[in-house]
């Protein structure tokens, strides 16, 4: 039986390369200079104003992420620099976008992250009612990087790590806390679905669903017709601390698959529904 190795979240979260050159700066910071302060805000109103510098970045010149570089990106610079910039009082956007800093300042900067995912799962067969259920033990595993990169592996965190940037439309909501010092960040996924309407083997039906490839006892005989998977609830519960650091990422993911199946050798047919949740954790060291 094969094991869950990693989770691509329904066309909005996945393990990707995310491209170094891309990553390597955080938003606000314009000059690329390691801080975000007032010379920053000063660069990004010369290029408000028409005055472009060699050093012009999309992502670190649109501070507040709404893919327009005016007076409000400067602006927001201004506050962070007197410190007046406060997570608490930041909309679905600023939160997407204080999120997204986090996991990428996080990932340029760690020196290990430590995965762990669980998954349970439940199939019921209709046609003999009978149930099938899995428990999958935990999978756990620890990359160790310098300066974000481990050179054993050409790697960077950014690979291992799900995509920072969430779309704002791919989001249901999104809050903040601060516990014990701590930012908490919840941000809840809209629900989604994938359909595949082409005959194929049961164990690899789950790569039409994007979530995991496994095989249950009873079924390796079968393929399935027709399947839909459903994903509802799917949440990112973050903490991030107050240097605007992401040190710890639980992504929590339900689902549910209705499959149609029918046997290799025989005039066989049922339909089966898997029910279950997948939770993947990171946690960032420094």
């Amino acid at each position: 039986m094969k094991k869950f190795l990693s989770v691509i979240l329904a066309l909005v979260i996945c393990v990707s390369v995310m491209p170094f050159a891309f990553a390597a700066s955080v938003r606000g910071d314009a000059n690329l200079d390691g801080s975000v302060n007032s010379v920053d805000a000063l660069l990004i109103l010369r290029y408000a104003v028409g005055l472009e510098d060699e050093v012009f970045n999309e992502y670190t010149y649109d501070v507040n992420g709404d893919y327009a570089i005016n007076s409000t990106d400067a602006l927001r610079i201004l506050m962070i620099a007197v410190e007046n910039d406060n997570p608490l009082t930041y909309g679905k956007k600023e939160l997407l976008k204080f999120y997204s800093d986090a996991m990428t300042t996080s990932c340029l900067e760690t020196s290990e992250i430590t995965y762990t995912s669980e998954y349970t799962s439940r199939l019921v067969n209709d046609y003999d009612e009978a149930d099938y259920v899995d428990f999958y033990e935990p999978f756990n595993d620890v990359a160790y990087f310098e300066n974000g990169y481990n050179e054993e592996y050409d790697m960077v965190a950014f690979d291992y790590c799900p995509y920072p940037w969430i779309e704002e439309a791919a989001v249901a909501d999104a809050k903040i806390e601060l516990v014990d010092g701590k930012y908490r960040v919840t941000i809840t996924l809209v629900a989604e679905g994938a359909t595949y309407d082409e005959p194929m083997p049961y164990y690899n039906v789950t790569y039409a669903a994007n979530y995991t490839d496994c095989t249950f006892s009873g079924l390796e005989d079968y393929f399935v017709t027709d399947s839909s998977a459903y994903y509802a609830g799917t949440t990112l519960n973050a903490i991030i601390n107050a240097d605007g650091y992401l040190e710890y990422l639980e992504i929590d993911m339900p689902f549910e698959i209705d499959m149609d199946l029918e046997h290799y050798e025989a005039d066989w047919y049922l339909s089966a529904t898997e029910k279950g949740k997948i939770i993947d954790s990171y946690t960032f060291e420094f």
